[in-house]
């Protein structure tokens, strides 16, 4: 039986797979078979769970025991902990999305408008004139912009009972569901077939739900709402690539958006083609536009390579983080007209140690 994804949290890109439990049950080795006293402990386990709703440290311990059952267990707890998370998750985001847009209505009222319109005439100053002068006063009229468009989620969760509340809930049953699919991927994979549906984040349940509260908290913004579907669409994405990868592009459409241009859509196929860019300068000692490797010449060379379209790129080497990346980039005329040219549509963004690509469609 092929097995296919049951289900897909778009902009978290959590799936869960609809889990071929009598398979898993049949299947040869120790590891995927369960003792009549294991398989009756498993029952009464998952029978115990829902009567434990008021006890959260309990229904912990029952998953941590049906995991270490193995594969066929923790598939049953995967399958009930899928339709409860599949039920609630809704409810958090509606509820998450009325606070943040209260939130942002708030603080925006409560900001200095004279001063928004001043910082954004320094800003207006340095994209007509782009020069290391006008960067000087540019650059901190756009943190201080970025502060009046930032919404701490944190503070939004912890203003509400009932939604802090929530987030817990759904951080517990997110984490959990992590912790189920390693034992049903060993066992798929101990079975020679293939696990790939399963899809496993690079990060932790915890981050990615506060990428997604993030993502949230920017769309409700004054300055965002028009731009909610690429926004949206970008969460997907953002959950697919590295911690840096996703700092930075977010960096960079807050201050696209703060200076009236859309978002960038997230195109991973350029993501791929600028992270090779940054291994190759990083592995090959060169940092050039133009590469020596064979048939990776040009970034249009590289962006064909990697199945997309390309039409300008940013290299920078030296920083640490991907928001000094950005600011150096800010402060280079040439780069910073990439990076707020209004035809842009996409956008790629990689590294390897201290190389940083940017390259837009």
């Amino acid at each position: 039986m092929t097995l296919t994804p049951r289900w897909a949290i778009a902009a978290l890109s959590v799936s869960l797979l609809v889990v071929d439990h009598a398979a898993l049950a049949a299947a040869d080795g120790p590891k995927l078979r369960l003792s009549s006293d294991e398989r009756r402990r498993m029952y009464d386990l998952l029978r115990e769970y829902p009567n434990k709703r008021k006890d959260p440290a309990r229904q912990g311990e029952i998953v941590d025991e049906l995991v270490a059952l193995g594969p066929v267990a923790a598939s049953q707890m995967m399958k009930r902990l899928d339709r409860e998370f599949r039920m609630k998750q809704p409810r958090y985001r509606m509820m998450f999305d009325r606070a943040a847009a209260r939130a942002a209505a708030a603080k925006e009222k409560d900001a200095d408008r004279k001063q928004i319109d001043a910082d954004l005439a320094l800003l207006k100053a340095q994209e007509a004139n782009p020069t290391k002068g006008n960067a000087d006063k540019a650059w901190p009229a756009m943190q201080r912009l970025k502060e009046v468009y930032r919404l701490d989620c944190k503070a939004v969760v912890a203003g509400d009972e009932t939604l802090s509340a929530a987030r817990e809930e759904i951080l517990r049953l997110g984490t959990w569901l992590d912790m189920c699919r390693a034992p049903v991927i060993a066992g798929l994979e101990a079975q020679g077939r293939d696990a790939s549906s399963i899809e496993v984040g690079d990060t932790p349940f915890d981050t990615r739900l506060a990428m997604q509260d993030a993502g949230s908290a920017t769309r409700a913004l004054s300055i965002a709402r028009k731009h909610a579907p690429t926004l949206k669409a970008n969460e997907a994405a953002l959950a697919k690539v590295h911690a840096e990868v996703a700092a930075g592009v977010s960096d960079l459409n807050m201050m696209r958006m703060i200076m009236g241009h859309a978002p960038l859509r997230i195109d991973l196929k350029l993501c791929d083609a600028a992270r090779g860019h940054c291994e190759d300068m990083k592995e090959r000692n060169f940092f050039d536009h133009t590469s020596p490797v064979p048939g990776k010449r040009t970034f249009l060379d590289r962006a064909k390579l990697a199945g997309t379209s390309a039409r300008g790129e940013n290299i920078a080497r030296g920083q640490s983080r991907a928001l000094d990346a950005n600011k150096g980039w800010f402060y280079s005329p040439g780069h910073f007209t990439n990076m707020f040219n209004a035809g842009f549509k996409r956008i790629g963004f990689g590294f390897a140690g201290k190389f940083w690509t940017q390259v837009f469609g």
